[in-house]
């Protein structure tokens, strides 16, 4: 049998919750039980760097407004992935699937379907009441800003 698994992240390549746990374990679970399984992610920055004996299997011409390709390679555990190489897609400072370069989401990319994202970004100022101990930070700060 052979299965597909396409997700937006998997560990160990890129993981930001409980999904990328399943997409990285389940299809290495399934291997010995004779399924031909592969994973399939968008390459973004620095997975494919993780991945070992990358190699181009077919070019992506046109791909959703510029050109791409399909990457094949294989984590340190066996685990054969295939990644969709669109920088014009998926190379976005930030890293993840979900952040833009601000630390914060995506605009459209809700943690709940059919969430709305509101950008806080522009909140974050900091003040620190050294006397009473408190910090006050507003709704748009980041764990990132009070350690700078």
């Amino acid at each position: 049998m052979k299965v597909l698994f396409v997700t937006p992240e998997c560990y160990p390549l890129v993981k930001t919750g409980g999904l990328a746990d399943v997409a990285g374990a389940l299809p290495l679970a399934l291997a010995p039980l004779g399924a031909d399984v592969r994973v399939l992610l968008p390459a973004y920055p620095g997975v494919r760097g993780r991945l070992r004996k990358v190699r181009t299997v077919a070019t992506l011409p046109g791909l959703m407004g510029g050109d791409g390709a399909l990457l094949e390679g294989t984590t340190a555990d066996g685990l054969r992935v295939w990644l969709v190489h669109a920088p014009h897609l998926f190379e976005r400072a930030g890293g993840g699937p979900y952040l833009g370069p601000d630390g914060h989401s995506l605009a459209g990319h809700g943690s709940i379907d059919g969430a709305v994202v509101v950008d806080l970004s522009g909140m974050r100022a900091i003040s620190i009441d050294a006397e009473s101990r408190t910090a006050r930070v507003q709704a748009g700060g980041r764990s990132i800003d009070l350690a700078g």
